[in-house]
């Protein structure tokens, strides 16, 4: 009995291409993540913030730094979109993220009256309050 056994050269696996990443990048992608950091700011009214967007959606080494850099920073991408924008928000332990345990609330005196109807929500510790003591 023979066997006939084919022999095939192995596969060579082609090397990852990767894009060189300059520090303008890294400062464009920053400049991204800060834009998506303020939520009322509309890429149609920043042509800056729009080119940006263009870019993320067009160059995938491009956006996979701008999400690194939300990342390295404790956010979370939660969205992309030229009408948009970059929409994050913080993940649980950035020092982005609002914690009750941060906050309390004040009362506010009513004008003219002297007595405390309203409230406020100011930073805690005490220290950080810079408003009127009441």
């Amino acid at each position: 009995m023979s066997e006939t056994v084919e022999w095939s050269e192995p596969e060579v696996a082609a090397a990852p291409v990767t894009a060189v990443i300059t520090p303008a990048d890294a400062a464009d992608a920053a400049r991204l993540v800060a834009f998506g950091l303020q939520p009322k700011l509309q890429p149609a009214r920043d042509q800056e913030y729009a080119e940006l967007l263009r870019r993320y959606r067009e160059d995938s080494p491009f956006a996979r730094l701008a999400d690194a850099v939300a990342a390295g920073l404790g956010l979370v991408v939660l969205e992309v979109s030229p009408r948009a924008g970059m929409a994050v928000t913080a993940a649980e332990d950035s020092v982005f993220a609002v914690r009750m345990g941060t906050t309390r609330v004040v009362p506010l005196p009513t004008p003219g009256t002297g007595s405390c109807t309203g409230s406020r929500i100011s930073p805690w510790p005490p220290w950080r309050f810079r408003g009127p003591r009441i």
